[in-house]
This record gives C-alpha cells, sequence and structure tokens, in this order.
C-alpha cells in the first residue's frame, strides 16, 4: 500500500481541473514551520503547478517567512483574529484567522489544509471556541436536504483519513487512504518520541527525510 501523506487535512475538496486554485493554510505559530515546510515539499512533489499559499500572521518572524518563501510557498502576512471566547477557550484563540481566506477572490478554489494545534474534544462540553463549530451554521442547509442529497458533502475518508480510526481497529486500515489526518493532537508525526508507538508517524517522517 502507498500512504501520499499531506500532512493534517483538507477541509474543502475541489476540483483538480480547475487552472485558478490553490492549496492555503495559515500559520500562527513557529513551532509549525517544520511542519508547513514539509507540507509545501509533499504539496510540491504532487502537484507541481499548483500554488501553495500560507497566511502567516504577526507572530511569525520575518526570518521564517523568507524560509518558506525559499521553498517556493507564497507567504501572505495577516493580522490575526482572537476568538470571541478567548477568556474561556484558550487552546483555539487564534483559530478565528482562517476567516480570512474567504477574501482570497483571486482564486476559483481552495483546498484548506489545517494546522491543527490539539484536540479540544475532552476539554469542552458543547461549544468549543474553534471556527470549525462556528462554520457550521454557514451550511444549514445539510440539517434540511433530503437524504443523500446533501448540497454540501464530507470528504470521503479516502481524502480525509482519521489515524484515530486506524488505531481504534487495531491498526488496520480498512481503505487505501490517499491523505491522512493527524488527528491525535500531543502525538503530531514532527515529534520524534512517536516513531516507535504509531506506525502511521513513519510516512511523516519519510516525507521530512525526502524534503531535506
Amino acid at each position: 500500500m502507498k500512504w501520499r501523506i499531506l500532512l493534517i487535512s483538507v477541509h474543502f475538496a475541489i476540483s483538480t481541473s480547475e487552472s485558478n486554485i490553490a492549496f492555503v493554510s495559515t500559520l500562527t505559530s513557529e513551532s509549525y514551520t517544520l511542519p508547513a515546510k514539509v507540507l509545501a515539499y509533499t504539496l510540491r512533489e504532487l502537484h507541481p503547478h499548483i500554488p501553495y499559499v500560507i497566511v502567516a500572521t504577526e507572530d511569525i518572524s520575518n526570518e521564517t517567512v523568507d524560509e518558506l518563501r525559499n521553498d517556493n510557498v507564497d507567504v501572505r502576512r495577516t493580522e490575526k483574529i482572537d476568538t470571541p471566547f478567548i477568556a474561556d477557550h484558550k487552546a483555539t484563540k487564534f483559530q478565528y484567522t482562517k476567516i480570512r481566506l474567504w477574501a482570497m477572490t483571486s482564486y476559483s478554489s481552495l483546498v484548506y489544509n489545517d494546522m491543527i494545534a490539539k484536540s479540544a474534544l475532552y476539554n469542552y462540553s458543547s461549544y468549543d471556541g474553534g471556527d470549525q463549530t462556528k462554520r457550521g451554521p454557514m451550511f444549514l442547509e445539510n440539517d434540511t436536504a433530503p437524504p443523500c442529497d446533501y448540497p454540501y458533502r464530507p470528504l470521503s475518508a479516502v481524502y480525509n483519513y482519521d489515524i484515530g480510526m486506524y488505531y481504534l481497529n487495531g491498526g488496520r486500515s480498512l481503505i487505501s487512504p490517499a491523505i491522512i489526518h493527524y488527528t491525535m493532537g500531543p502525538v503530531k508525526p514532527w515529534k520524534w518520541w512517536t516513531y516507535p508507538l504509531f506506525d502511521i508517524n513513519n510516512h511523516w517522517l519519510r516525507a521530512r527525510w525526502d524534503f531535506q
């Protein structure tokens, strides 16, 4: 089985036949510079003609921006947007910055690759302070649409393969994934101690070796 790694996740599906498209991520922490570089390399290997845009906040140094641009990443500066619930949800404080992507109207389609910091699933009982919960009401048509006739469809698991499901299934894959979604926050694949424990993390490690 050949796995192709895109690092984190894809939230918007597009038709790759369109010419005016881009991959895009937000970068709000220097600690995610290496993952961004590996993702940029992998995207360039798979789709060399599609640009990769990183929207970087003021938390990212000019030196890091220069490094990313040297790796053929189109880096665009923006001001971060804090969650209005920052007092109770510090873990998701900068995620609302993703809203700025809707202003990128020069592209016909965007594929968003999320640099997820950590999961808040077990921290909050209801609203988690994150952007995904806020974006949900924008697509309420799904709630009233006839069964199997939703205007907005989730990605197939082939393109959003949750590694948590892999380990819950005893380390067996029921499909041949094209994109791996590293959902387990504390054990992200760029942490060296995870490799003996989580075999899927080695796919990311090999991509890093190829990049470097």
